[in-house]
């Protein structure tokens, strides 16, 4: 009997592995049956069936990427790569650029300065929701 429960849930959990996301024992995730995902001291890297390795910033960005990446959709897999990536480095100008020291006139100008900056990168992150969101619907199947 044990062996009969095991062998029904063995196949159901392969039929299920394409859209499963697991949350292994070290903290990285297995996604869809073909990627890992696991947290570095810079962000994320996706590991695509022991091959092709990404790194992403965002765990949001490089769960999107798989998704995109498993339905053959590599303009949006590509498009969540370079987002991600360049909000990373306009928030570590804007990140490095407001720490900079001076007087109050002095901060007032970078603080106008950024401005900008403040404005592309939300713009950015716009974008970014806006892929993601169609990762989602990829994923629950409303875009084949």
């Amino acid at each position: 009997m044990k062996q009969h429960i095991k062998q029904v849930l063995t196949r159901e959990l392969k039929r299920l592995e394409p859209v499963t996301v697991w949350q292994n024992a070290d903290g990285s995730y297995d996604l869809f049956g073909a990627y890992r995902l696991t947290s570095t001291d810079q962000g994320f890297t996706v590991v695509k069936q022991d091959r092709i390795e990404v790194d992403f910033c965002a765990r949001r960005s490089a769960v999107a990427w798989c998704i995109a990446d498993q339905h053959g959709d590599r303009n949006l897999a590509r498009e969540v790569r370079m987002l991600d990536a360049v909000i990373d480095r306009v928030r570590t100008d804007i990140d490095l650029r407001g720490k900079i020291k001076g007087d109050h006139e002095f901060r007032q100008v970078i603080s106008v300065k950024l401005q900008p900056k403040l404005v592309h990168c939300r713009q950015l992150e716009n974008e970014l929701d806006r892929c993601v969101r169609l990762a989602k619907r990829y994923q629950r199947g409303l875009i084949k």
